[in-house]
């Protein structure tokens, strides 16, 4: 049985990102890991960390290739003139080493406890992580945004290394076989990987598959709370739009009071102490709100603008919510991982 080589360290700083942490929050700052990149292929499984990839380089004489930014493999080779859209290589078949130097400041004009993270919108698809040296551990869906906690381990130069395992090994036959079969793939061990067929199916373009980071590495710097889960519902109801909300918060200090926003009505939300953060609950009913219509061939109306400002310091933080539709049928929005309750 073919497996992947062992992660380095058992204790994972990465996880999933929450849905409900992407909401912008004002107290926030943001650095796109933009900039100079650096990338090699190898062949699978020969080296393991970001040491064994020196010694592998110095002794196979092989050398990186530049990459514009947080990208994908592919693109990055095409850039460069080394493939051709006419005869790509099969990008699964070895292991892409990806790095990246930066530099890190700390978050000007903060005060009290600031959080680091590091953000993968997107990861294709078996990658591990490293940051200084130290195993930050393995994504393993493409389609998941992860996250690390990095207060710890940044330094004014920092080193990101990132290795995109191969994933033909993978498919080697080892588990029962499929009931319905699909023809457009190469394997039917496909379905066990979290990852997407485009570039890797016959007839559906350029066979260049999307192996490393295929959306923006960020560095997050958190000062203040931040969202645990929330939960969002928009109605239209006698001449009335009306919107309820349900979010959890943790980490910072304890909100004094809270407001939720729409357009330019503001009401004041409920908050009830929680074992690891507070939950504020509120509601507006407003006849003002201009609804949102949807018809079979259309869609008119005002999109609104959800906030939340909840008041613990000199400048309180806002978090921006999901966009209200206020129409004829009630929606809700909940992420998967929300669960408010007291």
């Amino acid at each position: 049985m073919t497996t992947l080589a062992p992660t380095v360290s058992a204790v994972t700083r990465l996880r999933a990102r929450p849905a409900c942490a992407r909401h912008r929050v004002s107290t926030h700052r943001t650095v796109a890991l933009d900039g100079a990149w650096q990338f090699v292929g190898l062949e699978p499984d020969s080296a393991r960390t970001p040491e064994e990839l020196a010694r592998e380089l110095t002794s196979s004489g092989r050398s990186v290739l530049p990459m514009e930014g947080a990208t994908t493999v592919g693109a990055a080779l095409l850039r460069a003139g080394e493939i051709s859209l006419d005869a790509p290589p099969d990008l699964d078949a070895s292991d892409w080493w990806i790095r990246h130097r930066f530099a890190s400041t700390p978050a000007a004009g903060a005060t009290g406890s600031v959080s680091s993270w590091l953000v993968f919108e997107g990861l294709a698809t078996v990658v591990d992580v490293w940051l200084n040296g130290v195993h930050l551990g393995r994504a393993d869906d493409m389609f998941v945004a992860w996250e690390a906690e990095v207060s710890g381990l940044l330094r004014a130069e920092n080193e990101l290394v990132l290795c995109a395992r191969a994933l033909r090994p993978l498919l080697r036959p080892q588990r029962p076989r499929a009931r319905w079969k699909s023809r457009l793939v190469d394997s039917q061990e496909w379905r066990w990987l979290r990852t997407t067929q485009m570039g890797r199916m016959a007839g559906a373009g350029p066979r260049i598959a999307p192996v490393g980071p295929w959306r923006p590495v960020t560095l997050e710097h958190r000062h203040g709370p931040s969202v645990r889960s929330l939960w969002v519902a928009a109605a239209r109801a006698h001449d009335e739009s009306h919107v309820d909300a349900d979010v959890v918060i943790e980490h910072g200090r304890e909100p004094i009071r809270a407001s939720l926003v729409c357009g330019a009505q503001r009401e004041p939300m409920h908050v009830v102490r929680m074992d690891r953060g507070w939950r504020m609950m509120g509601s507006i009913r407003s006849a003002a709100l201009a609804p949102w219509w949807i018809t079979m061939d259309s869609a008119w109306g005002v999109l609104r603008r959800l906030g939340l400002i909840a008041r613990m310091s000199a400048t309180p933080p806002r978090w921006d919510l999901p966009p209200a539709r206020l129409g004829s049928h009630p929606a809700a929005w909940q992420p998967r991982d929300s669960g408010a309750s007291t």
